[in-house]
C-alpha cells in the first residue's frame, strides 16, 4: 500500500470520517506493519491540525495517540470473535483506551430523533423532621423553615445552606435525596460542605450543638465532604460497611447499595476507617493518607483494603465529567444509568467484563453511546428512556 494511500487514511481517522471499510484497510495495514515511529509522526501531525483551536488537550503525544489506535485494533480482533462465539480467554482482560475528544472531534455525531433518549426530569426532595417532603426546585430560591416555624437556612439554584448557629435544643434530621441525572449541594450548619452525586441520599443534623461529641451523617450513594475542623467535635460519615471519622479534611465516599463495594478516596488530610457500627468500639482503625483510596467488599467478612490511586478519576464526577480507568464495562453501564438517568438492559453479557480507560467530558448520552457503538459493534436499541443492548 502507497505512503500516500497510508496518509490519506490517518488524516481521515483523526477527523473521524473513514468509511467502515477504509477504517478496516487501516486496521489491518497497523496490525501488520512495523515501521510505528513513522505511522506517530504521520499521527502527530494530523492531529495537530486536525482537532478544533479551543480544544484543551492540544499536547496530546503521538505515541499515546498511536497506543489509542492500536488498543481499536485489537479490539476490533476481539469484536469479531464475539460476533463468531469465539472469545478468547484474555478479551476478559484487555483494557480498551476511549475518549470523546481523545480521538476525534465533534463531527461524527448526528443523531436523529430515533436516537435521542427521553430523560425524565426527576425532583430532588427534602425531608424535614416531622416527615414532610418539600421538592428542590433547580431554579428556586426560599428559606427553610422548621416545624416550629424557625428559618433554619436557605435554598438557592443546587445548593442548601443551613444557619451556622442554630436553636435547637434537640438533635433533628433532614435528609436530602438527589435523583439519578443530577447533582447538589449542601452546607451544613457547621460549614462543611458536601457534594452530592446522582442517586445519593444523606440524613444530617440540622445544627449540631446537640450532638453529643460527633458530628455524624448518613450517607447512601456518592458523595464530597469538605469538612470543617472541629477538634473537639470529630465528624463522622456513616456508610453500609464503611465508617470514615475525621476532624476536618476532604474526601470522597461511595457506597451505592447496588454496588459491591464500598471505597473512600482521600484527596486531602487524614481520615480513619472503620467496619463497626460504632466507631468508638473498633480498637484497630485504619488511616488514609492523601491519594489512598479504602475500599470495603459488601462479602461476609471481607476486610478493608487500601491502595493508592489517581484521585481524579474518583472526584471529576464534581464537574459533569466521567473518568474510568480499568473499568469493566458493567460498571460503566451503572454509572451511566446514575449520571444521565437512564435505564441500561444489556443481553449481551459477554461484553461485561471488557476492562476500559475512558474519559468522558460532559457529554450527552447520546453521543457515549455512539462512540461505545463505534468501538464495540454495539447491538443497541434506544426506547424512550431506556437502552437495549442485543
Amino acid at each position: 500500500m502507497s505512503d500516500k494511500k497510508i496518509k490519506d487514511l490517518l488524516f481521515k481517522y483523526t477527523n473521524d470520517t473513514a468509511t467502515k471499510k477504509e477504517l478496516e484497510v487501516l486496521y489491518r495495514y497497523l496490525k501488520s506493519n512495523q515501521n510505528t515511529d513513522e505511522i506517530k509522526e504521520t499521527l502527530d501531525h494530523y492531529w495537530k491540525i486536525s482537532v478544533d483551536k479551543d480544544f484543551n488537550d492540544k499536547n496530546i503525544l503521538s505515541n499515546e495517540l498511536f497506543e489509542k489506535i492500536m488498543d481499536q485494533v485489537l479490539l476490533k480482533e476481539r469484536v469479531s470473535s464475539k460476533k463468531k462465539k469465539h472469545w478468547p480467554a484474555w478479551s476478559k482482560v484487555a483494557a480498551v483506551s476511549i475518549g470523546l475528544v481523545a480521538l476525534a472531534g465533534y463531527s461524527y455525531f448526528r443523531m436523529t430523533q430515533e436516537e435521542t433518549l427521553i430523560i425524565p426530569d426527576e425532583s430532588i426532595t427534602l425531608e424535614l423532621e416531622d416527615g414532610s417532603i418539600e421538592v428542590i426546585q433547580d431554579d428556586d430560591s426560599k428559606s427553610l423553615i422548621d416545624k416550629k416555624g424557625n428559618v433554619i437556612g436557605s435554598h438557592y439554584g443546587n445548593k442548601l445552606v443551613y444557619n451556622a448557629h442554630g436553636i435547637s435544643e434537640e438533635l433533628t434530621y433532614n435528609t436530602l435525596t438527589v435523583p439519578n441525572g443530577k447533582r447538589f449541594e449542601l452546607l451544613l450548619s457547621d460549614g462543611s460542605l458536601i457534594h452530592l452525586n446522582s442517586g445519593s441520599s444523606i440524613k444530617y443534623p440540622v445544627d449540631f450543638a446537640s450532638s453529643k461529641g460527633m458530628r455524624q451523617v448518613y450517607l447512601s450513594g456518592e458523595a464530597y465532604f469538605k469538612v470543617a475542623k472541629d477538634e473537639m467535635m470529630p465528624f463522622v460519615v456513616n456508610t453500609e460497611g464503611i465508617h470514615v471519622q475525621v476532624l476536618g479534611t476532604e474526601f470522597n465516599v461511595s457506597s451505592y447499595a447496588d454496588d459491591s463495594s464500598t471505597h473512600v478516596v482521600l484527596v486531602e488530610g487524614s481520615v480513619q476507617l472503620t467496619k463497626n457500627a460504632d466507631p468508638t468500639t473498633d480498637k484497630s482503625p485504619l488511616i488514609l493518607q492523601q491519594g489512598d483510596k479504602g475500599q470495603l467488599s459488601k462479602e461476609l467478612n471481607a476486610e478493608i483494603f487500601v491502595e493508592k490511586v489517581d484521585i481524579e478519576q474518583y472526584i471529576s464526577w464534581r464537574y459533569g465529567n466521567l473518568l474510568f480507568r480499568s473499568s469493566s464495562l458493567e460498571n460503566m453501564l451503572k454509572t451511566f444509568e446514575r449520571h444521565y438517568n437512564i435505564t441500561i438492559v444489556n443481553h449481551d453479557e459477554e461484553l461485561n467484563d471488557i476492562l476500559f480507560n475512558a474519559t468522558f467530558k460532559q457529554e450527552p448520552v447520546e453521543n457515549v453511546l455512539r462512540y461505545l457503538d463505534k468501538i464495540l459493534g454495539l447491538d443497541y436499541q434506544i426506547k424512550d428512556n431506556t437502552v437495549i443492548i442485543y
